[in-house]
């Protein structure tokens, strides 16, 4: 069953030679005003997949109120030729970059993340406004 071994909600993201970097992480995101729109990033890593079949996943970001904000197009993960001897013993770290996300009110937003159609991990982000209100209008 493949697991998420880390998650980080950063302003962007930076390819290393075999991972991805996440720059300034994010405990919170601060919009000017309501509505207002935000550009951020999301590095996580997935294990304990087989690499030796094809994988695909996707993202959901959502608002307090559930409705869907952004859902990625999937992503595939091709299946590998290599180490045959452990076959889940892989791991593949991913970066998203989200442009201009219109956030119209604060609150908790969420991050939920699939792998196969199945939800592996949920995530929430506190969006405040400027004077730091959190509430649902």
């Amino acid at each position: 069953m493949p697991k998420l071994s880390n998650f980080v909600y950063c302003e962007q993201t930076s390819p290393e030679e075999n991972a991805i970097q996440s720059l300034n992480p994010l405990n919170v995101i601060t919009i000017e005003s309501t509505p207002g729109r935000f550009s951020f990033s999301v590095v996580f890593s997935l294990v304990g997949f087989n690499p030796h079949e094809e994988h695909d996943g996707y993202i959901v970001f959502a608002d307090p109120n559930g409705k869907t904000v952004i859902e990625t197009e999937k992503f595939t993960l091709e299946k590998e030729d290599h180490d045959k001897k452990n076959p889940i013993l892989t791991g593949v770290s991913m970066g998203v970059e989200f442009n201009n996300v219109l956030l119209e009110v604060p609150g908790l937003f969420r991050t939920d993340l699939y792998f196969d159609n199945e939800k592996i991990g949920e995530f929430v982000i506190p969006v405040v406004t400027r004077e730091g209100v959190l509430r649902n209008e």
